[in-house]
């Protein structure tokens, strides 16, 4: 029989023969705003704690309350014993904070996408086979979502609602289920979607419209409740802008009832510690009345934007707090953000397999905490890249 464990280091091998290999760093995350490794603190570009709730005094205290109430654990799924009156309450504080008729939370974001998608897509309970029309830079585990069912899936042009609405046609007097899936954040291009646009082609095509709104929530939308208001559904996460962890869908109750009895991701999984029901429950008192550090994000944002302009980096169309700086080539990302290390800088390069050859990129995350001085520094030491 092959050996197993050299089948696996083979790949590993592969991976650093093609620069491509990946590790985890030892990090010390000091406060909010820096990172320290190996004895060093830098500036942190690369968190998703966009609001930088993670160490908010308020937060800590909620989840305390929760832990020292209800325990560690729940024990359980929630179909067992692992419910109780104050989840529910929090889920129907989700929901309004979402202007959604109720709310299901979940462990985590990937968790949800995969397991919600592929329930709501499940062919046994359809009289046709469902189509799926969905953004080409959808999230990895909403692809993973689309394709566990056997479902019709046909993907469009990234951000481009001309091609989703010439691939909507073609199905327009189909008795299929029609869904579009996309994300009001797209966390490697940067950009966000036309919901206007994306509303009158779902009422035009009578189709169901699911939001991916994990980059969105807390940091857009009226009280930071995100970008997809009028959706079908939306999913998002607690565990990027809010600070804490886990994730929730956003939907009717009759879907929710569904989920409840449908979704192997809800039933067969231990309810969330207590300890994170209370930090989000914290955040969901907090984000609302955050207004000021989101148009501070959106300020410090469109600044290094018009700052790579001016230095002509190309960030493709990205109009968001997530900016990706693209690079030609594996190398030139990797150099630049060792570089950007060297100078006390933490940025991650992204590269493939996580996005394409022609989109390899260092992506800065802008959050709450950066000035326009340290986006000064940033923008200074790309330059010094550049030209060595």
């Amino acid at each position: 029989m092959q050996n197993l464990h050299n089948v696996y280091s083979q790949e590993v091998d592969k991976l650093k023969k093609e620069k491509i290999y990946r590790s985890l760093a030892k990090l010390s995350l000091k406060n909010t705003k820096e990172l320290s490794h190996s004895g060093r603190d830098f500036i942190n570009f690369s968190s998703n704690d966009y609001l930088g709730l993670r160490r908010n005094a308020y937060m800590i205290q909620r989840a305390k309350s929760w832990l020292e109430n209800f325990g560690t654990g729940l024990g359980s799924s929630r179909l067992i014993t692992g419910n109780f009156e104050e989840l529910e309450k929090l889920e129907m504080k989700v929901a309004s904070w979402k202007g959604a008729q109720s709310a299901l939370i979940m462990n985590t974001g990937y968790q949800a996408n995969v397991t919600v998608l592929s329930t709501l897509f499940d062919p046994a309970i359809f009289k046709f086979r469902p189509v799926v029309f969905s953004d080409k830079l959808i999230h990895s585990s909403m692809q993973l979502g689309c394709s566990v069912k056997d479902i019709q899936q046909i993907r469009f042009l990234h951000n481009d609602l001309k091609s989703l609405e010439s691939k909507l046609s073609r199905f327009q007097h189909s008795d299929q289920p029609k869904f579009i899936l996309v994300e009001s954040v797209y966390s490697m291009s940067g950009q966000s979607a036309e919901f206007k646009k994306l509303l009158a082609l779902r009422d035009e095509y009578k189709a169901f419209l699911i939001v991916d709104e994990a980059h969105a929530s807390g940091v857009y939308g009226p009280k930071g409740s995100g970008l997809g208001s009028g959706a079908d559904l939306t999913i998002g996460t607690f565990g990027k802008a809010m600070g804490s962890f886990g994730s929730y869908v956003a939907c009717s109750q009759e879907i929710k009832n569904y989920l409840i009895n449908r979704c192997p991701g809800f039933i067969y999984t231990t309810a969330l510690p207590p300890s994170i029901l209370g930090s989000i429950d914290g955040a969901l008192d907090l984000v609302p009345n955050m207004q000021e550090q989101r148009e501070h994000i959106k300020a410090v944002s469109t600044y290094f934007r018009s700052n790579l302009d001016r230095e002509m980096y190309s960030f493709g169309n990205a109009n968001t707090h997530i900016i990706p700086v693209r690079f030609p080539n594996e190398k030139s990302a990797i150099e630049c953000a060792e570089f950007l290390k060297e100078n006390g800088l933490w940025a991650k390069a992204i590269l493939p397999p996580t996005v394409t050859k022609n989109k390899i990129c260092i992506r800065f995350s802008i959050c709450a905490w950066h000035t326009l001085q340290d986006i000064d520094i940033l923008v200074t030491n790309l330059k010094k890249f550049r030209s060595r």
